[in-house]
């Protein structure tokens, strides 16, 4: 009788010791990539956790914050200090950063956001812009002027600013009352420059006794051109008026009815890297635009990063997008 069974040839063994080999690696390597998948999305988890510690901590302080100085690396709110020390964050000397993440970099810088104002019937001025400086750096207050009318003497146009070395700028829109070609006229101690239509049509920066400049453009009615008006106090004196003129009308200070002001609020950026400690990779960055509710921004040390000076070009419009402040999460103990 023939027997039929048959054993199993060595080219057989071999072939299945090879498939098995293939779905264990496959098998391996869709291990390893869940894992590595999952190891990474915890790695990203713990960094967003911090994110939204700060974030919480510090965006809640900052709005409430009456005076917002950043001297030495140290974030001051009224009293409370913000600080990186040896790559953690602390508020008043207390970490409330997780000790998983390292803090790369810390800072702060100063802006105004401008934006035009809702659309008024009636004319009621241009919004002030005051610095305590003469490069338009140390912004102190925004507020409405009715007109540049303005004769300071030896003394500051605010209690908060120096009565040297101080600079203003005036923004917004000018509504002619007629079609006519428009003469403006700045008086100034000391140096001025006047945009309208964002046409630079007076160019007078420099210092100097009380001096009169004129510059001439055509308008028509109906229309709200941009203005802006920059102006620097250097020493002694200082002054500085707008007028205007047109056709049968004689020169006169332009009326508030005619002027328009800009939406204006003073604005921090702060800006805060990060990464995970034995994992340099994973690495994140947070960014805050916040304004004080007291609307006073001191001291700014931005190191290489500082405001320029005033340029010929019109004013750089900055509208960054309110940050959304999410619930806190515990700090892990280490």
């Amino acid at each position: 009788m023939k027997n039929n069974e048959k054993g199993i040839t060595l080219i057989e063994l071999l072939l299945g010791m090879v498939v098995s080999s293939a779905i264990f690696l496959v098998a391996g390597s869709a291990m390893a990539f869940l894992l590595g998948t999952s190891t990474k999305n915890r790695l990203s988890q713990s960094l967003e956790q911090t994110k939204n510690d700060i974030q919480v901590n510090m965006g809640n302080q900052v709005r409430w914050a009456d005076k917002i100085d950043f001297l030495g690396g140290k974030l001051i709110l009224d009293s409370d200090i913000y600080e990186v020390i040896d790559g953690q964050f602390y508020k008043n000397g207390s970490r409330i950063t997780s000790s998983e993440v390292e803090i790369t970099d810390f800072s702060v810088k100063r802006f105004a956001t401008v934006s035009e104002a809702p659309n008024q019937a009636n004319g009621s001025g241009l919004s002030g812009q005051y610095y305590d400086d003469k490069n338009f750096n140390e912004l102190v207050l925004s507020r409405l002027d009715k007109t540049v009318d303005f004769s300071w003497g030896i003394g500051p146009p605010d209690e908060n600013i120096s009565a040297d070395s101080f600079a203003v700028r005036w923004l917004g829109k000018v509504e002619p009352p007629e079609n006519a070609q428009y003469t403006f006229y700045t008086t100034s101690d000391d140096g001025v420059r006047l945009w309208v239509d964002d046409k630079l049509i007076i160019d007078s920066w420099t210092s100097g006794g009380a001096r009169q400049e004129s510059g001439v453009i055509t308008l028509s009615t109906g229309k709200r051109y941009s203005i802006r008006m920059d102006y620097f106090d250097d020493l002694g004196l200082s002054e500085t008026k707008l007028y205007w003129s047109y056709k049968s009308v004689p020169k006169s200070i332009v009326p508030a009815t005619r002027l328009y002001p800009s939406a204006s609020s003073v604005s921090v950026e702060i800006s805060i890297g990060m990464r995970l400690k034995g994992a340099k990779s994973v690495e994140d960055t947070l960014t805050l635009y916040l304004s004080p509710r007291g609307g006073f921004v001191g001291s700014i040390q931005e190191g290489d990063n500082a405001s320029p000076g005033p340029s010929n070009s019109p004013i750089l419009i900055q509208n960054p997008s309110p940050t959304p402040v999410p619930s806190a999460t515990p700090i892990p103990t280490p």
